[in-house]
């Protein structure tokens, strides 16, 4: 075996780039994969809240978007104290 020092380098060169292909294949495929995934959700969600999801008093609730204003009460109107009020004094006093 008499290998040369070009040879050798050859060898060493097609060792590394095997290393360097099982390493794209098994680790570099899969996170690059992953990561355009959740980016393409994430950006999807991004849309659909700036468009539709903001509008839905469901989504509003859960995330405190909706602030609960008091209910407006219907005003007192008195009729019939005033009534009672204005036949009293009309009588005279009650005994």
């Amino acid at each position: 075996m008499n290998l040369c020092l070009g040879e050798v380098n050859m060898k060493l060169l097609e060792l590394a780039m095997a290393g360097w292909d099982t390493f794209c294949l098994l680790v570099l495929r899969p996170f690059l994969a992953t990561v355009f995934v959740l980016t393409v959700i994430g950006l999807g969600w991004v849309v659909a809240w700036k468009v539709l999801l903001v509008r839905v008093p469901v989504i509003q609730e859960i995330f405190g978007l909706k602030k609960n204003s008091p209910k407006k009460t219907k005003p007192v109107t008195r009729r019939l104290s005033e009534y009672y009020s204005k036949r009293h004094s009309a009588s005279g006093k009650y005994s």
